[in-house]
Parts: structure tokens; C-alpha cells; sequence
């Protein structure tokens, strides 16, 4: 719809010396007005690809399901075709990430390459279908994952403990498979400097001890293991469709510690009953499985970096609670900072 237009795209207010501006409006993602603006047209130029050639494509409904200000949006898009010989209806969901120039680009080469090499070496995970790249508008446009989402699965209690071993699994097979991205190291260990920098400055008491662990485990990070390294795993970027494993959001992607993606998984599962009201027993169960099954899938050695691992995936939760402003960061802030130095000090039960 245009009633986004209603709105100026954005006004300056004097006394806080602030630059408002409203959605879809940003001066960092121009194209997003368009993009938002322009659905039916994109719909319909994406129908071959989905396979509805030949049928009337209707858009249905846009949702905004991530906005970061100055840096990308994602918008889900609900399309329905219609075949004008009868009345039968295809409903498909895709979803469009709009970045700064050029951004999505790499992401699309990059799904495009991962789904024919996994498919060629008949791996039991895959990653979204990219259906296009549209370069003036800074859009990249990929396909619903299929299945239920690991998150869902913690919510909703829907055999928890199978969804984290599928789960387990799927992330075993991924580190240890022989797609050897582009080396990312210092892209892990920027992150958690990053992360130390937020809790420095939303608790200037624990500044001086964050600061020195995020040197710590940087120093750590640079001497591990290589591998295929997710680097921003989260309970709903894991979907599962039957025993296959879908990841979703590889802008990521790199050779870095596998062993980070595991940390960061029970990291973010632990956080769930604060984030989004999970039952407490429902996230610990899907950390147990989950925890015992990778390790009864990748090398025995790996197991030692999870400390480490989970120091930093502490660190990146505590900066999370934050930087999203959760009514409670006060308190859980330095709670998390506690986590990160248990975890560092090699005490993983709890964390």
C-alpha cells in the first residue's frame, strides 16, 4: 500500500538534535519506499520462478519483520495465485532483505553456490532458495524456509528434544562439511569486541573486566579450529522440514570456531524465557539435547572450546538485552556478564 506516503519521509527536532524519520523512509536504504511501494510488480515478475507462471499472482499481505535503522529491513511477503481455468489458489510466502548498495548481492551468490553444493554432495541440510538479486533496489529475494522453526518448536513444547537433536545434527554435518568459506576470524573477533563495548557502556562498573574478557577470548578465537561457522545462530534462523535442517540469514557466513554456532544456539535458547516468555524447562531440555548430541557428532577435542565459546556468546547476549532495551536490562545485564565468567573460568553447567 502507499499509506506510508501520509507521512513526511523525515523532520528535525532542535532541542535533542534529532533526525526522525518515518518507515519505510531511510536515507541509508533509499530503495526500501520503493521496494514497499512496489510489491504487485515484483510479485508478478517473480511468478516463473516460483513456479506460477501463467496464474494470477496477488499480493495478500507485507509484514515488516525486521527493521534495523540504517542498515537492512526484511519484509515477508504473502502471495496468492489464482489459475484463471479453475478456482484453485497456491498460496507462497517470500521474504525481501533490503541493504545499502551492493550488500545482497554477495548473499545471493553465496545461497545460489551453497544450495548446488549441498545438493551435489547429498547433505542432510540445505539453506533458502534465492529466487533473485534485483540491483537497483538493493533487494535480495529468497524463498520461505520450509518446516518449523527451532524457536516455535521451545514456544509451542512440540517434541522439543527430537527438534534439538534434529537440530544437533544438522549443525554437526554443516561444520564438518568441506564448504570452506572465506576466512571470517577477525569478523568473530570484532563482534565481540562490539558486544563488550554495549555492556561497557550500559554498565561503566563492568567496562574495565568485559573489556579485558573480550581480549581474552579474541586471543582464544585466533588460534582455533577453521571451519564452516554460521556466526550468528539463533533459535529462528534453524528450521526444521522432517530430518533435513534449514539455516536461514548466511550474510554471516565464514570460516571462524565452529564450535561459536553451538555456544551461540544455547546462549540464545538460555535467554529465551527473558526474551520471549519460553518456559524455562522447555529451553533447558532443547539445551540438553541439543549440547548431547552435537558433541556426539563432531570430534571429542571440540568440546574444550566451548567455554570460551560460551564466554562470548554471555557477552553477545548481555550487549542483546541492551541494545533491544529489555525492560530488565538492568538486571540482566550483569547477570549474563556473570554467565560469560563462569563460562570462562570453565564452569559450563548453568551457563
Amino acid at each position: 500500500t502507499d499509506g506510508w506516503r501520509a507521512f513526511s519521509p523525515g523532520f528535525y527536532l532542535p532541542a535533542p538534535h534529532m533526525l526522525v524519520q518515518a518507515f519505510p523512509c531511510d536515507r541509508r536504504l533509499p530503495s526500501l519506499p520503493r521496494v514497499a511501494a512496489g510489491m504487485a510488480d515484483l510479485a508478478a515478475g517473480l511468478a516463473p520462478a516460483l513456479g506460477l507462471d501463467g496464474r494470477q499472482t496477488v499480493v495478500r499481505d507485507v509484514e515488516s519483520v525486521r527493521y534495523r535503522a540504517l542498515s537492512g529491513a526484511v519484509l515477508r511477503v504473502s502471495l496468492e495465485a489464482a489459475d484463471g481455468r479453475c478456482d484453485r489458489c497456491t498460496g507462497r510466502r517470500l521474504y525481501v532483505k533490503v541493504g545499502r548498495a551492493g550488500e545482497g548481492a554477495r548473499e545471493a551468490r553465496l545461497l545460489k553456490d551453497l544450495r548446488a553444493r549441498i545438493q551435489s554432495m547429498e547433505l542432510p541440510f540445505t539453506v533458502p532458495r534465492p529466487l533473485a538479486y534485483l540491483d537497483g533496489l538493493s533487494a535480495l529475494v529468497v524463498e520461505e524456509a520450509p518446516g518449523q522453526s527451532l524457536e516455535q518448536a521451545v514456544l509451542t513444547g512440540a517434541d522439543i528434544e527430537g527438534a534439538a537433536r534434529r537440530t544437533a545434527r544438522g549443525l554437526a554435518a554443516f561444520h564438518q562439511s568441506k564448504l570452506m568459506p572465506p576466512l571470517a576470524t577477525n569478523a568473530a573477533i570484532n563482534r565481540a569486541k562490539v558486544a563488550a563495548d554495549y555492556v561497557g557502556w550500559a554498565c561503566p562498573a563492568l567496562a574495565g573486566e568485559v573489556r579485558s574478557m573480550a581480549l581474552d577470548m579474541a586471543a582464544v578465537l585466533a588460534r582455533s579450529e577453521l571451519g564452516p561457522t554460521h556466526l550468528d545462530l539463533k533459535p529462528d534462523h534453524v528450521f526444521l522440514d522432517g530430518e533435513r535442517v534449514v539455516f536461514i540469514d548466511l550474510d554471516t557466513f565464514g570460516a571462524a570456531d565452529p564450535v561459536l554456532d553451538l555456544a551461540t544456539l544455547l546462549a540464545r535458547l538460555a535467554a529465551m524465557p527473558d526474551r520471549l516468555d519460553a518456559p524455562t524447562a522447555h529451553a533447558e531440555t532443547a539445551r540438553r539435547a541439543l549440547a548431547d548430541e552435537y558433541f556426539a557428532r563432531v570430534p571429542a577435542h571440540w568440546r574444550a572450546r566451548l567455554g570460551n565459546n560460551l564466554a562470548i556468546a554471555a557477552v553477545q547476549v548481555a550487549s542483546e538485552f541492551f541494545r533491544h532495551q529489555h525492560p530488565d536490562w538492568r538486571e540482566l545485564v550483569p547477570a549474563w556478564i556473570a554467565r560469560a565468567r563462569r563460562a570462562a573460568d570453565g564452569h559450563h553447567p548453568g551457563n
